[in-house]
Parts: C-alpha cells; structure tokens; sequence
C-alpha cells in the first residue's frame, strides 16, 4: 500500500494540480476534477520499478486523460508515482517519468 504523506501531498498540489496556488506553470498537472487519491490507488497495482536514487517509479496507463504532459504540453492517459523504498509517496504526476532505472 503507498503511503500518502502530507508532504507529499501538498507537493502534488502545489506543482502537480492546476489549483490557483499552484506556482510552477513549467511543470505536468492533472485536470482538476481527477480524483488523485484513486490514481495512487491504481499505482499501488502496478509493479514499481526501482530508480538510481533508490525510490521506485510506476508508470501506469489510467485509460482516460489525467491532464497534461510538460514535455510534450499534450494532454496524456499515463500516470507516474514515485515512492520511497518505505512505500511513502514522493510524487505523482501525468506523463511518463524517469528512465533512470537500476538494473535491466
């Protein structure tokens, strides 16, 4: 199970979420009516691949647009949560993540 922390969470909010305090406009952001909480729910069912820094990454497809990808500034169905090796949440945003795995 990931663990949601407050940290974490006001992170998400605040860098990943298109609510009027977000200040970061150069970053991925969830449409506002996705429900986030259901989103880590459907990560925790997919197999965490482990990073160089030591978190893990899930990348998932939700099957419907979660809001949009920075890089591409397109709008995408794919979702990324990163966890610490305890399972607390780090992050989450739409769009793939790191391809900075360890091992194969």
């Amino acid at each position: 199970m990931i663990n949601i922390t407050r940290r974490a969470w006001l992170h998400i909010l605040r860098y990943h979420t298109d609510a009027q305090f977000s200040r970061q406009r150069k970053k991925s952001k969830f449409y506002d009516k996705e429900d986030l909480v259901e989103l880590i729910a459907q990560a925790d069912q997919h197999t965490p691949r482990r990073l160089l820094n030591g978190n893990s990454e899930r990348v998932f497809d939700a099957g419907h647009r979660v809001g949009i990808e920075r890089k591409s500034g397109k709008p995408t169905s794919l979702v990324t949560v990163v966890t610490q090796p305890n399972n607390d949440l780090v992050t989450m945003f739409p769009g793939h993540g790191s391809r900075k795995y360890h091992g194969p």
